[in-house]
């Protein structure tokens, strides 16, 4: 129960830093826009997404709450913003609430280091994760052990996801949404 209310509470907030600093929605629409000056306005962007102007004005402006996750992947794919996927899991899908979150995609350089760093300790990790279940039991006392376990297999995955977004953004290129299995929608 509490869990659930700190879980809400959290994307609450989230969604009043969005609606303040523009969401993630506009922002991206925004960044794409520098690319395609088709998705300059919400009207044309609209036409593009296959969607009423007033639905995409709704969904920019935090008034629909609950977006569906089919228009959040027209989204993603015609912004070529794969990190919406992951917002979208992140901070409304209620089954998303425990994965990593991805704020913006970094460059290559950046998950490289990341991912050299964390790929160093994995031995380690690996060697307390066999000490801790070799008896089959987690005592009292392999608790934290455990939790620095987890802590950094979520570090692994969220630089999975950082690495996934980055190559979808910067090897799809212009043939991204064709090679995803979308019809040309004047992407």
């Amino acid at each position: 129960m509490y869990l659930s209310r700190l879980v809400k509470r959290v994307r609450v907030q989230q969604m009043k830093k969005d609606t303040e600093e523009g969401s993630v929605w506009y922002v991206a629409r925004i960044k794409a826009a520098k690319e395609n000056k088709n998705l300059r306005s919400r009207e044309s962007a609209s036409e593009i997404l296959m969607m009423h102007p007033s639905t995409l004005a709704d969904y920019e402006l935090g008034v629909t709450k609950r977006i569906p996750p089919e228009s959040v992947e027209l989204m993603s794919t015609a912004y070529h913003a794969p990190e919406l996927r992951n917002y979208y899991c992140k901070h409304i899908c209620p089954l998303g609430a425990d994965i990593p979150a991805i704020n913006d995609i970094e460059d290559l350089d950046r998950i490289t280091v990341k991912a050299i760093a964390t790929f160093r300790n994995l031995r380690n990790v690996q060697d307390q994760l066999i000490t801790i279940a070799e008896d089959g039991v987690i005592s009292e006392d392999e608790r934290p052990q455990m939790q620095v376990i987890l802590d950094t297999l979520d570090k692994v995955s969220s630089i999975a996801q950082s690495l996934k977004c980055w190559t979808e953004r910067n090897i799809g290129g212009k043939n991204y949404a064709r090679t995803n299995g979308y019809r040309d929608r004047n992407v």
